[in-house]
């Protein structure tokens, strides 16, 4: 699998700047995180995004990216919180990416939301 929907530079923007510099400059390590966001929003909304991606208008690929790359980036996150300020500055970050995940899946998931998304697409 390749990184379609999900981007090594959006994941670790996410992540933020204090994110462990050994896991963000591992381009492998963060590939295998998006690689596994983008499968998981795949099995989660169970819609296979990977194949009608291209063909989706650009307001609709910033939902598939944003939940993709805020999956990715927590997981960076979590390898390791001690460049952070301090944990309540990591748990922020969390909390935040979390939501963006929630809100995605949610809009990904409802079926009102996919038939007009594949209504509308190019």
């Amino acid at each position: 699998m390749v990184l379609l929907f999900a981007s090594q530079a959006r994941i670790i923007a996410l992540a933020g700047p204090n994110a462990d510099l050994t896991f963000s400059a591992s381009s492998a390590a963060v590939t295998s995180w998006g690689e596994n966001a983008q499968s998981l929003v795949n099995v989660r909304t169970r819609q296979d995004w990977n194949a009608i991606y291209p063909t989706l208008k650009d307001s609709v690929k910033h939902i598939v990216e944003d939940t993709a790359d805020a999956i990715a980036a927590i997981n960076l996150i979590e390898q390791n919180m001690e460049g952070y300020s301090n944990q309540e500055e990591a748990a922020t970050m969390l909390d935040v990416l979390k939501y963006t995940v929630d809100r995605g899946l949610s809009i990904l998931s409802d079926q009102k939301s996919v038939t007009f998304i594949k209504d509308n697409a190019s």
